[in-house]
């Protein structure tokens, strides 16, 4: 018990210092601020060891109540029978996932996943005969910046592991001082809420969303708003054998460029993609400035090898 205590703490006290190194980097009025994609990208990596099997073994068994346990059953990997899919959180900032076959005794271990905390397990069909494990993840981080956002994930099992084919943040809310950002006294932030409905085409998976967004600003996080502004979309993003993710559509390289990943406040180079690259469009995302306007628009993608980042939407045609 002491010792995941420790691994909990150590994690927030590591994903605390990241957000509040990108903070330190946002003071400028023309820099962005984290989004919580970025969090929880720190979140998990903060969580990254050893995924404790005794205690997957023991939720699989249903012994101990210590902490929320979770077990659904579905054919997700080639072994025999349905596999058994078990989850548990450990802290408030970490869950952990495993997957066992049932076809030995006793069950054998095939996967295991770090994750957020977990609210939801299920499996979804992708394609006939292929099935996903759906995880919904809570994000509740507070150091001076505010994000609680829930997650929906969805993992395939391949070569004994579990890869990641699409991601969306499905309720977010952040708040933050404007005078961290350059904007003077007061509060702003912004509420996100996503309609999420599972369908299939030709077979295959559809994810239509229907999404808004909210804007504010105010003297205090949980007083009346001095100023609000509201705009809503729908998207649909679909199962994609080709690329083996979800994606909301494909594109092309018009210009040398680079991918990249986000750090704070900067946007580091990954891999240079040349002009006529094909790639996947896995989301849009939208960076916004102190003032709450779209300062920088990026396209999500993934690579003909693999890779994934973030390419400025200007760089990229879609078809």
């Amino acid at each position: 018990m002491g010792k995941r205590r420790w691994m909990g703490f150590g994690a927030l006290v590591c994903l605390a210092s990241a957000l509040l190194g990108s903070l330190f980097f946002i003071r400028s009025p023309r820099s962005p601020r984290p989004t919580a994609y970025e969090a929880r990208a720190l979140a998990v990596m903060a969580a990254q060891g050893v995924v404790p099997g005794e205690l997957l073994e023991q939720v699989l068994r249903e012994e101990g109540g210590e902490g929320r346990r979770f077990r659904v059953e579905g054919d997700v990997a080639p072994e025999p029978g349905p596999e058994i899919i078990v989850g548990a959180n450990l802290s408030k900032d970490r869950g952990v996932l495993g997957i066992f076959s049932p076809a030995t005794e006793p069950p054998k271990l095939l996967a295991s996943l770090t994750t957020l905390p977990l609210q939801e397990i299920k499996i979804v069909e992708i394609e006939p005969g292929l099935r996903g494990i759906l995880l919904r993840e809570l994000l509740d981080e507070r150091f001076g910046a505010y994000f609680y956002t829930v997650f929906y994930t969805l993992y395939l099992y391949e070569g004994g592991a579990c890869r990641e084919v699409w991601r969306k943040a499905v309720s977010n809310e952040e708040y933050w001082q404007k005078r961290w950002l350059g904007g003077g006294d007061g509060w702003q932030g912004l509420k996100d809420a996503v309609e999420v409905e599972f369908d299939r085409k030709d077979g295959k998976l559809v994810i239509k969303t229907r999404e808004t967004r909210v804007l504010w600003e105010g003297p205090e996080p949980g007083g009346p708003f001095t100023g609000i502004r509201e705009r809503s979309w729908a998207r649909a993003y679909r199962w994609d054998p080709r690329w083996k993710a979800v994606i909301l559509g494909e594109g092309t390289v018009e210009e040398d460029t680079f991918l990249q990943a986000r750090q704070g406040n900067r946007y580091v180079p990954m891999e240079r993609l040349v002009a006529g690259a094909r790639l996947a469009v896995l989301d849009e995302e939208e960076v916004w400035d102190p003032q709450g306007r779209s300062a920088a628009g990026f396209y999500r993608v993934k690579t003909a090898a693999g890779l994934v980042g973030l390419v400025a939407k200007k760089a990229v045609r879609l078809r």
